[in-house]
């Protein structure tokens, strides 16, 4: 086959238009389609971007809301703490005073449970001194010395600033004309001149008319009580039983 220039140029007229027909069918196409996709690669690599910056924005947010969280929690956790130790302080002052106030109850009941003992101890202790008093006295008891105690008396009778003679002489009740009953008490039998001494100078000394009367009474032991209206003038041996020193046992302060 001889190859001519008219072949030739034919030859290269269908390779062009070959090659035009695939640029325009087929490269064409194609270079569009992975240009697409290289844009569409581009787009999804920058929304991955953004979303990824979007995460971390996100995740930096979610660790200072953390952190906040942290120090919230922290602080929070420090205001329990002091409210817990405040609680505390104050349960234990309230328990510290309550202790306080129990050991002072108790002390107290101590205190007057040992008073109340001292004073039995000592009431017990008057008790057997008073009747060892009163049974040593008895002994020495007779109308001789109940004669004396009442001459005693009536000397004390005499003293018109004795507390005996101002009882005496003051108004007994509200009528003074009225009489007022008197009345004598003796151990012993009292012979009728000392009965008669002893109505004279209470006639005297009252400032009103009184009404004398007479008993005997053991319990004096020895010597005289006169009674009148709101008084008692005692002299005898009883009287001084009744003033037996009592113990020297003292409750504790």
């Amino acid at each position: 086959m001889d190859l001519d220039g008219t072949t030739f140029a034919l030859q290269i007229v269908n390779f062009l238009t070959l090659l035009w027909l695939l640029n325009r069918f087929v490269f064409r196409p194609i270079r569009a389609a992975l240009q697409a996709k290289a844009e569409a690669e581009a787009a999804q690599r920058q929304a991955l971007l953004k979303q990824a910056a979007d995460l971390e924005a996100q995740r930096a947010q979610l660790a200072q809301q953390l952190a906040e969280g942290a120090a919230q929690r922290a602080k929070a956790q420090a205001a329990l703490n002091d409210e817990i130790q405040a609680l505390r302080k104050k349960q234990m002052q309230s328990l510290h005073e309550e202790l306080q106030d129990e050991r002072d109850k108790a002390r107290a009941r101590l205190q007057q449970e040992e008073k109340r003992l001292l004073e039995s101890m000592e009431a017990r202790q008057q008790q057997c001194a008073s009747d060892y008093i009163a049974a040593y006295l008895s002994r020495l008891a007779s109308p001789e010395l109940e004669a004396r105690i009442i001459a005693l008396f009536l000397t004390d009778l005499d003293d018109h600033a004795s507390a005996a003679a101002q009882a005496l002489a003051n108004p007994w009740q509200d009528d003074p004309q009225a009489p007022a009953p008197v009345e004598v008490s003796t151990c012993f039998q009292v012979d009728a001149v000392t009965r008669a001494q002893i109505e004279d100078r209470l006639h005297r000394l009252c400032t009103q008319p009184c009404l004398v009367s007479w008993r005997q009474n053991p319990a004096l032991l020895a010597g005289i009580c006169v009674h009148v209206p709101g008084f008692q003038l005692e002299a005898s041996l009883r009287a001084g039983v009744r003033a037996a020193p009592s113990s020297t046992a003292r409750a504790p302060s």
